[in-house]
């Protein structure tokens, strides 16, 4: 049992914990209507930056929640949540 939720996390991509219901609950509570065009930015922004791709999927998702908190928009050309 520990091995199967051990290899869970390994597996685990900042996608995949933006769709646990957990997680779109939460920036749902922080931004309302935006939160699904807000995750998508995050999710895009991933896929587009390697040092993102390659960073621990929970630290992304933990940056982009200060980010909504703070209502910062995620997107690389404004640099306000880069």
């Amino acid at each position: 049992m520990t091995t199967e939720i051990a290899t869970e996390k390994e597996h685990q991509t900042v996608a995949s914990l933006l769709n646990s219901e957990a997680v779109k609950a939460r920036f749902r509570e922080v931004l309302g209507g935006k939160a699904s065009a807000f995750m998508s930015s995050v999710i895009s922004a991933v896929k587009a930056n390697k040092a993102l791709s390659d960073a621990d999927p929970r630290s992304v998702v933990s940056a982009a929640a200060v980010a909504a908190t703070l209502d910062l928009p995620i997107v690389p050309g404004l640099g306000q949540a880069y």
